[in-house]
């Protein structure tokens, strides 16, 4: 799967990106999908970038797929990946493995 992480945002931005955390408010390391505590020091570990596509204002990017099936919650910002950072929204996602998969109540946007 593709593009399971999506934002609506001002067009033209840079540094827009997302984190997943898990239930217990850890932070997803993207390389190996490992969670643990959260240290500024080491956003550029946790951060998921997220492109804009054609201009629009809409960034899209990849959920892990280092990150093992379970319920995440997927926070996104905007600035230079830095305590502060402008939060754009979040969401909670089901994740399957390999995909997204649908809560009894259907995907909640990102806001």
């Amino acid at each position: 799967m593709a593009n399971e992480i999506a934002v609506d945002f001002i067009t033209n931005q840079t540094s827009v990106y997302a984190c997943v955390f898990n239930t217990s408010k850890q932070v997803a390391t993207v390389a190996t999908g490992v969670f643990g505590t959260w240290n500024p020091a080491n956003i550029d570990d946790y951060d998921v970038a997220l492109a804009e596509n054609g201009g629009g204002g809409m960034f899209w990017g990849d959920f892990p797929s280092t990150i093992a099936a379970g319920d995440y919650i997927v926070m996104v910002y905007q600035g230079s990946k830095a305590d502060g950072d402008t939060e754009l929204g979040s969401a909670d996602v089901r994740w399957n493995g390999t995909a997204e998969t649908t809560f009894a109540s259907g995907n909640p946007e990102i806001k």
